[in-house]
């Protein structure tokens, strides 16, 4: 076991380097290798399908082998989830479903909560009106096959229910659902729309038919309006929700994403609307018996089925599949705030990296119009703007950016029309990637002060004052602030050095802003937007209060406020408070060393 997981590790170690640089790669194939593959985009649309590939046979040879270690049968990891289904006529052919995908050994949820929930759209209790399609739509990593196959199990519990399961993925190339379906079924397409009994239809991976147009403007629409009686449809697709993307436009009731929305109508008396996001037992389904079955671990994983999984197989290679309560959990919140976790995560499908933006639009030619595109929605989601696609589509080469951007998962479309990351790790991950070491680092871990009054400066008064006046919300306020200040301090620091937003404090009772995570200690920087009082937030440092127990050993702070024209002066051992002039042209750092006087950029 060890010799195939060593030599699977190996192989993909392989294929993360090609990718890695893929223009690169590329052009060191032989004339003969790139005749096999056509063109570059062909050749790296295998890569990464190997990489996956590679991912998973990892993942599951790591999780029977622990399954193993705890003296459990490893069979449990393949065991089917699925029964017979009721056929529509004696000689109807049962498929072979892949039911272990995302749901192998001990890093397996049921997902119980979630696939009851959209059963009870489906199939309501006496007096409840049914959803006919619920349509579901995530990106890369979300969940979404692994919740189709236990949707199918669960909805074939129901003894006079048939339920088929397609995984678009497996048609031919522009072959009609129907057709696809007749292939992988024996029964006919129409025989199944006229049957009057309870059937299911589940296509994963639905956006594979957008071109079957037939199939959106006919049979989806008809089944929407209940012109097939008992008929349900569940599509699942990689992106096309709400405003973009799909061949229809689905009533908000119908369509179902990544994260959970408070919505009590149509939903038979749920106060909170179903969706791929992640909950909280289910995670500890997951977790259950792991070293990360803890509070860091869950906020972490950020409602995310497949940063969850991810994380879950790091932390557990990494302490050779110790079990909770064997290693010091210090050592476990150390690995998972180190850039290593960022670094590991990085590599999964669908991460937004800087690099795989920039290949995208090598190996598609896209414009330079749709390209700039791209790197500004991305930027400005970063930056906390609420980007919705109606209004990013209405700019040059806006469309074509969303298109390319949630097919590839880098973002995703909410609920409310607008684009965000998928996850805070798809953030941490962006702004990662997006770093560059500076030519130089003229400061050390004790000159604080210095730096911040080097890194502040380098801010710009006007886009703070813009903030101020855009922005009613002070969240997204809070966070544009915070992520002018963070692209600054990265342009100081070396890339070994870890910079990270919503650092969750060790008590739980809260996130500080920014944390600069050196070898021998860590910064703690701390946004003031509102009008909380400074003395008061700056005692959240001290002894039994809310930031404290998050501070290491050597470790320092500093408030920053951007209160115009505020009074208040505060001096304290290894601390630091930053405040403004009027229009923020100028600020002023007060610490036990003195004061610094500085100037801000334009």
């Amino acid at each position: 076991m060890d010799t195939e997981i060593e030599a699977v590790s190996k192989e993909l170690e392989g294929v993360i380097t090609v990718l890695s640089n893929p223009e690169a790669h590329w052009e060191a194939l032989s004339s003969f290798e790139k005749a096999m593959h056509e063109n570059a985009l062909n050749w790296f649309k295998s890569m990464d399908k190997r990489s996956s590939s590679l991912r998973e046979r990892e993942l599951l040879l790591l999780q029977i082998q622990l399954e193993r270690d705890k003296n459990m049968r490893p069979e449990l990891v393949v065991t089917s989830l699925v029964k017979e289904e009721f056929p529509l006529r004696p000689d109807y052919p049962v498929p072979v479903l892949e039911t272990n995908e995302g749901l192998p050994g001990v890093f397996r949820t049921m997902r119980d909560e979630t696939v009851k929930a959209f059963t009870r759209l489906l199939f309501p209790e006496a007096g409840g009106v049914a959803l006919p399609v619920v349509f579901i739509c995530g990106p890369p990593m979300s969940g979404k096959t692994g919740l189709a196959q236990l949707l199918t199990s669960e909805l074939r519990q129901a003894k006079n229910r048939s339920v088929v399961f397609l995984r678009a993925q497996q048609s031919l190339e522009d072959e009609p659902v129907s057709a696809f379906f007749e292939r992988k079924t024996q029964v006919s397409w129409t025989s199944f729309l006229a049957y009057k009994g309870e059937r299911v239809l589940i296509v994963d991976e639905a956006q594979v038919m957008y071109d079957d147009i037939n199939f959106w403007t006919d049979c989806v629409k008809s089944c929407l309006g209940g012109a097939y009686g008992e008929l349900r449809m569940v599509l699942l697709s990689s992106f096309g929700c709400f405003e973009s993307g799909a061949p229809i436009q689905f009533p908000g009731g119908n369509t179902f994403s990544l994260m959970s929305t408070s919505d009590s109508e149509n939903l038979n008396h749920s106060i909170v609307k179903p969706s791929l996001s992640l909950k909280r037992a289910e995670f500890k389904e997951m977790a259950n018996g792991t070293l990360l079955d803890t509070e860091l671990g869950w906020n972490l994983c950020a409602n995310h089925v497949g940063v969850a999984k991810e994380i879950l197989q790091y932390v557990q290679q990494r302490f050779n599949n110790c079990q909770a309560g064997e290693v010091n959990p210090a050592e476990v919140e150390l690995l998972l705030r180190s850039r290593d976790l960022i670094s590991h995560i990085s590599k999964c499908r669908g991460m937004p990296l800087f690099m795989s933006v920039n290949a995208i639009i090598h190996n598609y030619n896209l414009n330079s119009e749709t390209s700039a595109k791209m790197t500004s929605v991305l930027e400005s989601v970063a930056d906390g703007k609420d980007m919705k696609v109606v209004d990013v589509a209405n700019t040059l080469g806006g469309s074509a950016a969303i298109e390319v951007l949630t097919k590839h998962g880098f973002l995703f479309e909410n609920e409310d029309g607008c684009l965000q990351f998928a996850s805070q790790m798809h953030l941490k991950v962006w702004l990662e990637s997006n770093r560059r070491d500076p030519t130089s680092f003229p400061f050390g871990f004790k000159q604080i002060d210095k730096f911040l009054a080097k890194a502040i400066s380098r801010m710009s008064s006007s886009r703070l004052q813009a903030f101020r006046v855009e922005n009613g919300n002070l969240r997204v306020r809070e966070r544009q602030i915070q992520m002018e200040l963070y692209r600054t301090i990265v342009t100081l620091l070396p890339i070994s050095v870890l910079v990270t937003p919503e650092w969750q404090t060790s008590t739980k009772k809260g996130y500080l802003d920014l944390v600069v995570r050196f070898q021998g200690g860590c910064w703690f920087l701390e946004l003031l937007v509102d009008g909380v009082n400074a003395g008061e937030h700056a005692e959240r440092f001290t002894a039994n209060r809310k930031y404290n127990s998050s501070l290491l050993p050597n470790s320092m702070y500093a408030l920053i406020d951007f209160r115009e024209s505020v009074t208040t002066c505060i001096l304290k051992p290894n601390f630091s408070y930053v405040k403004f002039t009027p229009e923020y042209l100028a600020g002023v750092l007060y610490s036990a060393s003195g004061e610094q006087h500085f100037e801000l950029s334009p």
